[in-house]
């Protein structure tokens, strides 16, 4: 008895040392024109930066300044490496097809196994001149390859 009472008071102890976290409710309904009204004269985000000024050579420097800014033009060329990742990134999912040549010349030793194995073929009296093997031996390889990896 005295086991069941300790182990029901170790376990009522660990229950209550948890800690509960409180269920948060949030309004989330928005206005049904929020950020929709377009004809709204106090709302300057729909007009140009250049509507404020007046002044055409205060208008001329900021110009330049924006054309000029460093941080944007790092800003535009970050977007334009980005979309080439993208566009490099999309085109492995297309066809590709590849072609290659390659040509090599051998030349077999007198005392190798394949030298002995061409010149005992070449003194055969059965083999036509014309199916004699050269030396040096010329292969010329031309291969065409296509390949399309479909992606699920």
């Amino acid at each position: 008895m005295k086991k069941f009472t300790t182990f029901i008071f170790l376990f009522s102890l660990l229950v209550a040392c948890s800690v509960t976290t409180p269920q948060l409710t949030v309004n989330t309904t928005l206005p049904r024109t929020y950020g929709l009204d377009k004809t709204d004269s106090v709302n300057t985000r729909f007009g140009p930066w250049s509507l404020f000024y007046r002044d055409t050579c205060l208008i001329a420097l900021i110009k330049i300044a924006v054309q000029n800014n460093f941080s944007s033009r790092l800003a535009l060329e970050r977007i334009k490496l980005a979309d080439a990742n993208y566009a490099n990134a999309k085109s492995t999912l297309l066809p590709s097809l590849n072609a290659s040549i390659n040509g090599s010349v051998d030349r077999y030793g007198e005392y190798t196994m394949n030298g002995i194995g061409n010149d005992d073929t070449n003194r055969s009296e059965s083999l036509p001149a014309d199916k004699k093997l050269p030396s040096p031996y010329p292969e010329l390889f031309a291969s065409p390859t296509f390949s399309w990896a479909v992606i699920l």
